[in-house]
Order: structure tokens, then sequence, then C-alpha cells
């Protein structure tokens, strides 16, 4: 997943050039923008689905155990 990721953003700094802001980003949007958690975690379901992998629980993660 964060291969296919990282090439697509390959190929988006090339076509937009000098008008790519890179940050640096592992995540990024066509724009180098932080990609939203919407984005990310519908990735991870998909990858969950197509690996026959047992559910992601939000409320199991480390992230939101920090919060509690």
């Amino acid at each position: 997943m964060l291969a296919d990721w990282k090439k697509k953003q390959d190929q988006e700094k090339e076509v937009l050039g000098e008008e790519y802001m890179d940050y640096n980003l592992v995540l990024a949007t066509a724009y180098s923008l932080p990609v939203g958690e919407d984005v990310i975690l519908r990735e991870l379901k998909k990858l969950i689905a197509d690996n026959n992998l047992p559910p992601y629980s939000y409320a199991q993660s480390a992230t939101h155990q920090r919060y509690l």
C-alpha cells in the first residue's frame, strides 16, 4: 500500500515540477498537503478486506488509548 502511494506521489511530483511543494510527508495529497484521516482509514479498510485480515478497531488502537 505505501509503495503504491509513494509511486503515485513521485508521478505527481514529476508532473507538477517546481509547483509541487514537498514537505516530506509520508502520505500527501497531489498538492503535498497532509492526507486526511478519512483517506487513511479508507485505505486501511481496503487493505484489510483485500488480504482477508481481521477487522480494524479504532477503539483498540494505541492512538485512541492515549486519549482515554
